[in-house]
């Protein structure tokens, strides 16, 4: 069953990537930008196609250093970068942030279940992650978002970002 479910997700990423790059391939010059801003508690990761894009993508981190069931709450955000309303189209998460150990694979499973959200002018959709993890070790936090919006594929995925926890 584990196989089979790792086989699925690698289907299901080849086949957004696959999608990706055929939609890329029609608009002109797209290059990724990776900022990192340091604030006093909150490191924010920003991921924008190019200057005039459409929306962008970022999760606030906190903290990477933890102690065995400390909470802490990640939070990522889809932003509306226009002035007009969009209706996104998505699987059952638009946004997915996980923790999983190190040296591991997630196994994220997306069901096939179409649903819509809407997203206003200048405005949000945030992804509120709370963790409290209970066993010491290494840690890695990924988020991404995937929509289709007018015909178009969205993937925004933030590079992985290493937590270590200690007793």
């Amino acid at each position: 069953m584990k196989k089979l479910l790792s086989l699925l997700l690698a289907i299901c990423m080849i086949t957004i990537c696959g999608c990706n790059s055929n939609t890329d391939s029609d608009n002109s010059s797209k290059s990724a930008e990776i900022t990192t801003e340091q604030t006093e508690t909150t490191e924010v990761k920003n991921i924008s196609l190019n200057e005039q894009s459409t929306f962008d993508f970022k999760l606030d981190v906190p903290k990477t250093d933890l102690r065995v069931d400390e909470k802490v709450t990640y939070t990522a955000h889809l932003i509306n970068l226009t002035n007009e309303n969009y209706t996104l189209n998505h699987g059952m998460s638009l946004i997915s942030t996980y923790i999983y150990p190190e040296g591991d694979k997630p196994e994220i499973v997306q069901p096939s279940i179409l649903i819509t959200s809407d997203i206003k002018p200048n405005d949000e959709i945030k992804d509120i992650y709370n963790a409290q993890l209970q066993e010491a070790g290494n840690y890695i936090l990924e988020s991404s978002c995937w929509f289709e919006l007018d015909g178009k594929d969205y993937y925004f995925k933030l590079d992985p970002i290493k937590l270590t926890v200690s007793d």
